[in-house]
């Protein structure tokens, strides 16, 4: 691969380097995990097949839940895809937190779509009932994203989820939370691997990082996997919808 050096100190190198396309961290991507692109492709493709069923079914809605729903559902996506494309451009941080809100997105579509009271845990850890979309449009503190997925979990047989599909979204979240604050994971993107003392800045491609960006690619495409099945179980709610 050339690389390119980036000397930070000057200007004109910083303008350069906004405007780089990283063509050479994308083809070393491509020569040694084009298998997993295609495979995410290929499933990607088909999962967004479905989405495409569901938006054909609100076409026209005036029903302000239904159309939460399908706004979750395309930023599923639209940031799985962006994720990827990040990923392959070398920007693994920035990468990992858009596959937190994709994982997140999932959650939020399932509790916008449902026309039922869910149970949560307030802090002295009692059972409350609330309509979560209500809240949620309001703003209130008992409808945050980032407590989606245990709601999810607490109401997983009301909602009509898998528990299987939430162990997935549990396991995917709890790994790309570590690029959501500054961590050791997200660290580690900026320090070579391959040649110690070496580190990047404005993305990189690092031969010593192979299985962890194999580790990484199967995540999305894992999470691929179920989406088609996500988005069945929001169509069959957003039906029951008045």
């Amino acid at each position: 691969m050339n690389e390119h050096h980036l000397n930070p100190t000057k200007p004109e190198e910083i303008v350069r380097e906004l405007f780089n396309d990283n063509s050479g961290i994308i083809n070393e991507f491509s020569k040694y995990f084009s298998k997993e692109i295609l495979e995410f492709a290929e499933l990607f493709s088909v999962a967004y097949k479905k989405y495409l069923e569901l938006d054909r079914l609100l076409i026209g809605t005036e029903n302000i839940q239904k159309a939460y729903t399908e706004g979750f559902a395309y930023l599923i996506y639209d940031n799985l895809l962006t994720s990827v494309k990040l990923f392959i451009l070398g920007y693994q941080t920035p990468s990992g937190n858009l596959m937190r809100q994709a994982i997140e997105s999932v959650a939020l579509a399932i509790l916008c779509s449902s026309k039922d009271e869910i149970e949560i845990k307030t802090r002295q850890n009692k059972i409350k009932r609330i309509n979560f979309f209500e809240k949620f449009i309001k703003n209130k503190s008992e409808a945050k994203s980032h407590k989606a997925i245990e709601y999810l979990e607490l109401n997983f047989n009301k909602l009509s989820v898998k528990k299987d599909a939430i162990d997935i979204l549990k396991k995917s979240r709890s790994f790309f939370h570590n690029y959501s604050h500054p961590s050791q994971l997200s660290l580690s993107t900026t320090i070579s691997f391959a040649t110690p003392g070496k580190m990047f800045i404005g993305g990189c491609f690092d031969i010593g990082k192979m299985e962890e960006y194999k580790k990484e690619l199967h995540h999305r495409i894992n999470f691929c996997r179920i989406l088609p099945n996500i988005i069945e179980g929001l169509i069959v709610k957003i039906n029951k919808l008045p």
